[in-house]
């Protein structure tokens, strides 16, 4: 498969207030996508639940890797400022800020079969040609759509 330009837009992104629960892969092997969504799922109905906005929301996930292995995946989902996390609410979950700034935001269409090759060359290709520094006290941030991810 011959690869397509990359599409991306240096933007200032808002900070997301946001319901979170992490999911731990660092034990695990093999393909961590349907835990991932099943913790996406889990997020997305606590919202559901108390604000009624998960289903017109991007949801945000966030990759911890280290040594090219991935440790976790935090799993978000926006919420408005009224919403509070009690204490008899799933074990783990946390609503939190994350934060914003600019950054390279790349678009792509949510299709399995090219989104780690066109990750991968965002920061391989594009960020050393566009002389980009990525900073390491913010995290990178996987935006998901309907249809494409940013």
């Amino acid at each position: 498969m011959e690869d397509l330009p990359l599409d991306v837009a240096i933007l200032e992104i808002p900070g997301w207030r946001v319901a979170s629960l992490t999911h731990q892969t660092s034990q695990m092997s093999g393909s961590f996508d349907h835990a991932i969504r099943d913790t996406f799922d889990q997020v997305k109905a606590w919202v559901h639940k108390h604000s009624g906005l998960a289903d017109v929301a991007p949801v945000i996930g966030i990759a911890t890797v280290q040594d090219g292995k991935m440790q976790s995946y935090e799993c978000c989902v926006p919420v408005s400022e009224d919403v509070r996390v009690s204490a008899n609410e799933p074990a783990g979950l946390t609503v939190k800020t994350l934060p914003g700034g600019k950054y390279a935001v790349l678009r792509i269409e949510k299709r399995p079969e090219v989104i780690g090759r066109t990750i991968q060359r965002l920061f391989t290709e594009y960020v050393p040609a566009a002389n980009l520094q990525i900073d390491s006290s913010r995290p990178t941030y996987e935006i998901y759509r309907e249809t494409t991810m940013e």
